[in-house]
């Protein structure tokens, strides 16, 4: 009696099925993609080695409006004498849109960007073919502080208000070690003293509220708080060139 009930049921079952399967449709197959895309930087990097502790040159994804990277692979010494180097990044979620030669704090958060490449729609692999890159401090801070806040008045139309001429290329010597003008008996900057610094001052303080501008309105500390702790990191470990 048990074998009969037994076989009735498989029975059961196998039309159950053969029904659900045998209803007019066709259906899409169903595919999985668990290695994600893969991203390939080919690039001659110079300045890797001198970021201060806390600080380090990737290449990263990120999704449309998150600072902090989806995924990332830290560039620690270039493979070749000259710098030259050949990075891959495999495992890439669909959510992310842009692959960044870039640098993250330890948080993973980026700070500044180098190179950036979009990467929604690439299925197999994205080559980003950069050439020659300064990824050092300097560069990071001309690029993302300097560049688009302090140039216009600062040396690029010719114009170097208190002196100071804070374009690529001239930024270093105008600072290191430079008196101020504003502030007697101090460097603009000292290095390995970030707080001592008027340059450090001017970004983090309102020192300038009663020069003819008022420094302190002209970045938003809440989106630069990373790169002016950067640039306070960078000062405490010397202020490498």
């Amino acid at each position: 009696m048990r074998r009969i009930i037994r076989t009735f049921a498989a029975l059961s079952a196998a039309a159950f099925l053969l029904t659900g399967c045998d209803d007019g449709r066709i259906y899409d197959e169903v595919r999985y993609d668990t290695q994600g895309a893969v991203a390939q930087l080919d690039a001659r990097l110079t300045g890797v080695q001198g970021w201060p502790e806390g600080y380090y040159v990737a290449i990263a994804g990120f999704e449309a409006t998150d600072n902090y990277a989806v995924i990332s692979k830290v560039i620690s010494t270039p493979a070749g004498a000259d710098g030259t180097l050949t990075v891959q990044m495999a495992g890439i979620p669909g959510s992310v849109e842009t692959v960044e030669l870039c640098v993250l704090n330890r948080l993973r958060q980026r700070v500044a960007t180098f190179v950036a490449e979009p990467m929604a729609g690439v299925r197999d692999t994205l080559r980003i073919n950069a050439g020659t890159v300064d990824v050092s401090p300097v560069s990071a801070i001309q690029t993302a502080l300097l560049n688009p806040s302090c140039v216009a008045c600062h040396g690029a139309t010719g114009s170097k208000a208190a002196g100071l001429d804070l374009t690529a290329g001239n930024f270093y010597a105008a600072v290191i070690g430079q008196p101020s003008r504003k502030v007697a008996g101090s460097d603009l900057i000292a290095p390995g003293d970030a707080a001592g610094s008027v340059f450090s001052q001017v970004l983090n303080t309102d020192i300038s509220a009663t020069w003819r501008q008022n420094h302190a309105d002209m970045l938003n500390k809440e989106r630069t708080a990373n790169l002016l702790a950067l640039v306070d990191a960078w000062i405490d470990a010397g202020a490498k060139p």
